[in-house]
């Protein structure tokens, strides 16, 4: 099964922030690829900085990831849709990720917390027409987030989410 891998990585792979999603992202993502899986990563909180090597197939949106001729689409879309921030910025970032998606063509999308790498990959699957299930690890909703983003932006994206739940104990 192809899966497709959307999240942070710690610093010692060149993210831009530790802590414990990262940590969390690089273990799925090494973990799956021992047990002979195809699920590439894309390290969202790189930017332009250098990715060391890992034992697991991994890349980041930079300079070189625009699909020029998806622009128009995507401008279009963005201009009917309310957005916060930088609509160059989303306009990239949603170009990057339609690129990784299309490149990676995945069965199941597995996003670390539903927050806005989580809207980029709903807003491609849109724009697009894909149908590909999306996971999603929240790994917090409460204390840490304004009750915008909890009721404006992690909510939608946990409903968006496929309804699965999975567990393994461990004895």
């Amino acid at each position: 099964m192809r899966v497709a891998l959307i999240g942070p990585v710690p610093p010692g792979l060149g993210g831009a922030t530790p802590g414990g999603v990262a940590t969390h992202q690089v273990h799925l993502a090494a973990g799956l690829a021992a047990a002979g899986e195809d699920a590439p990563l894309l390290a969202t909180n790189t930017g332009a900085r250098r990715i060391e090597r890992v034992d697991f197939p991994m890349c980041s949106i930079g300079p070189g990831w625009t699909s020029y001729d998806r622009v128009p689409k995507y401008a279009l879309y963005l201009a009917r849709t309310r957005i916060d921030g930088s609509r160059r910025e989303v306009l990239r970032n949603l170009l990057g990720y339609r690129r990784f998606l299309a490149a990676v063509r995945p069965e199941v999308v597995h996003v670390q917390h539903p927050l806005e790498r989580c809207l980029y990959v709903r807003m491609v699957q849109q724009i697009e027409g894909w149908r590909v299930p999306l996971v999603v690890t929240a790994h917090s909703l409460f204390g840490e987030h304004a009750e915008e983003t909890i009721y404006g932006l992690m909510a939608p994206n946990l409903r968006a989410a496929a309804p699965i739940v999975s567990a393994r104990w461990l004895s």
